[in-house]
Order: structure tokens, then sequence, then C-alpha cells
């Protein structure tokens, strides 16, 4: 693939007319990221529950959804918002904190800079509504993701083991302090 200059990609709110891009980013992200690590049953599961409608929905009512379009394509998406459940309990500590819930791309737009591009656009919408820091979960076998984090300066905050389908997973978090703007 030619080079690709992230800084013209665009990172927007998402509209429920991007619903079908959504759907083949998170189908296409998710099958690439977990395939081997999570079971078949649980993968085809979540990718079948997130569909065009899902998406339309979350994209009308959330105000937390965001796409990363380049050259007028969806090409990732990412939800975040302030920090919930067991994930606020761990990090109380640090004040009012963010969490990116999910941040995904295309395969094809993985590891061009995209992602960060991403990472840069959450900081920034943190930072600007005036929280300590934020924090995003990955799989501890997404040795893509977490190499991806650490090497944008995400420190390991903590780990929990979550169950799916019987079987244990580790999720790591690594959080990012930041300045007020």
């Amino acid at each position: 693939m030619a080079f690709m200059e992230t800084e013209l990609a665009i990172v927007r709110p998402a509209r429920p007319r991007d619903a079908c891009a959504l759907q083949d980013v998170h189908e296409l992200a998710w099958r690439r990221t977990y395939e081997g690590i999570l079971p078949f049953s649980d993968l085809q599961r979540n990718i079948t529950r997130r569909n065009v409608r899902f998406w339309a929905s979350l994209a009308a009512l959330s105000g937390r959804l965001y796409v990363l379009e380049y050259e007028k394509r969806v090409v990732g998406y990412m939800t975040l918002g302030r920090c919930a459940g067991s994930s606020r309990r761990c990090l109380h500590r640090n004040g009012r904190i963010g969490e990116v819930f999910s941040l995904y791309l295309l395969p094809l737009y993985q590891g061009l800079g995209f992602g960060s591009r991403l990472l840069r656009f959450a900081a920034s919408r943190f930072s600007h509504c005036n929280y300590n820091g934020f924090h995003i979960r990955a799989l501890e076998d997404n040795y893509g993701a977490c190499r991806f984090y650490e090497s944008h300066g995400g420190r390991l905050a903590f780990r929990h083991v979550e169950i799916f389908s019987g079987q244990e997973f580790t999720l790591l978090s690594y959080y990012w302090p930041l300045k007020s703007p």
C-alpha cells in the first residue's frame, strides 16, 4: 500500500448512515484481532450482535462513538466516555478518569499511524473535558494492542481476570495521565 498521510484522516462523531461501514470495520477487525484468542462461538456472537441496526442506534444516541474517515471512507472507530465499572474502582485515586471502550481499524489500515491518530483524538477530548487521565483495556493475549498502547506511553495500571465461555482471560488496563488544557 502506498504511503498514507494519516493527518488527512478525519475523526468525527458517527452518524446513523455510517452503520454499514461500522459493521464492516467491527467484523473485520474483530476477526483479525480475536481469532485464535476468543472461543469461536463468542467471537461469532459478538460480531452477529453488532449488526447495522446496533451501529445505527449507537450512532444516533450515544455521542460517544467516533469514526475515523480517510478519503471519504470509514476505516476505524472508537467509543469513549467516563470510566465505568470495575475500572473506576481501580483508578479512583486519580480523580476524573475517561475510558476508551473500543478502538478498531480495518486490518488494511493497521500499523500505518491511524490508531495513533485516534489515540491523540481521545487524549485531546478527555483533556478538553478536564479529565485527569484515561485508560484502555486489552486482552493480555492481544499482543499487538498491548505493544501499541505501551509504545504510545500507556502505563500498565492493573490487570484482572474475566471469564468468557468458561475460560479465564486476563485484561490489562493501560493508563495515560493528562494535564489540564
